[in-house]
């Protein structure tokens, strides 16, 4: 949470251990802001504590569509989603890497398209389990994550209503 605000800094990436193994630049949010600044629009990122849409869908193209409380932002273009029950997400996920994520506040909305990997196991999968664990457990949940995907953000939406809905941002 401490580092949303820097998130639209060129190159700044909000978990300095990750290694480049999901890629990103750090530049993506950078261009969405210029953009809406162009456009005399304002854009904001907040981590929500009620959940995001995450789509998926098979190979043959058949929608599957979860809510995600736990997510993180890693950096400016990769997301975390936690998995706790992803059932149809997951088989989704092992077939077809491309997903949907869409989040709103007000009369702002987003949809980031990007490609995901599923982790459950290694390094990067135990730092992720950690934060989530220690979340449920705080709130009293006997829930523990299986795993999670790492997005990276291809492309970025409007999802407002209105004339822009559906313009490419970034």
């Amino acid at each position: 949470q401490d580092s949303l605000g820097k998130l639209w800094d060129k190159f700044y990436k909000a978990d300095k251990a990750r290694t480049r193994e999901y890629g990103g630049s750090g530049i993506g949010l950078s261009i969405v802001k210029a953009i809406m600044d162009a456009h005399r629009k304002s854009c904001g990122v907040q981590n929500y504590e009620n959940g995001v849409a995450f789509s998926t869908a098979t190979t043959d193209g058949q929608p599957n569509t979860c809510i995600v409380g736990m997510k993180k932002i890693i950096d400016d273009e990769t997301v975390y989603m936690s998995d706790q029950f992803f059932k149809k997400t997951l088989a989704n996920l092992q077939a077809n890497p491309k997903v949907a994520i869409t989040f709103w506040e007000g009369g702002k909305a987003y949809q980031l398209h990007g490609t995901a990997t599923y982790i459950n196991e290694g390094a990067q999968f135990k730092e992720q389990a950690a934060w989530v664990n220690a979340a449920f457990e705080g709130m009293g949940l006997p829930i523990k994550t299986k795993g999670g995907a790492f997005v990276h953000v291809d492309a970025v939406f409007s999802s407002a209503a209105g004339a822009t809905a559906g313009d490419q941002l970034a």
